[in-house]
């Protein structure tokens, strides 16, 4: 789970630089944060618990949310998030209670 979520958090830094270098370039530049998601993920990692009681999303409906997030010039962001209570939770909260939450959760 370390690196996963080292991983994830390369990810969301690098494209919220990116974000930032690109505007007004034209290019868009978004990162996927869906959560729990329809896919063989949990089958694979052995785990159904591993969304936290949350309903899961269709993979088509997580594409969908990203194109139409891009098509809005109106709204621009670097990232969202589809489902992501923890998220949300994590931005109110200090960021060891976060940690100790999430490791909490993924031991379960």
């Amino acid at each position: 789970m370390s690196v996963y979520g080292a991983t994830k958090a390369f990810v969301l830094s690098f494209t919220e630089s990116l974000w930032e270098e690109t505007r007004g370039t034209g290019l868009r530049v978004l990162a996927v944060c869906p959560g729990a998601t329809q896919t063989e993920f949990y089958d694979a990692a052995g785990s159904q618990s591993a969304d936290y009681g949350t309903k899961r999303a269709t993979s088509a409906h997580v594409v969908r949310t990203a194109l139409d997030t891009l098509d809005r010039r109106s709204a621009p962001r670097s990232m969202i998030t589809n489902g992501r209570r923890v998220a949300l939770v994590s931005k109110f909260l200090p960021r060891r209670l976060t940690v100790r939450l999430m490791g909490r959760m993924a031991r379960r």
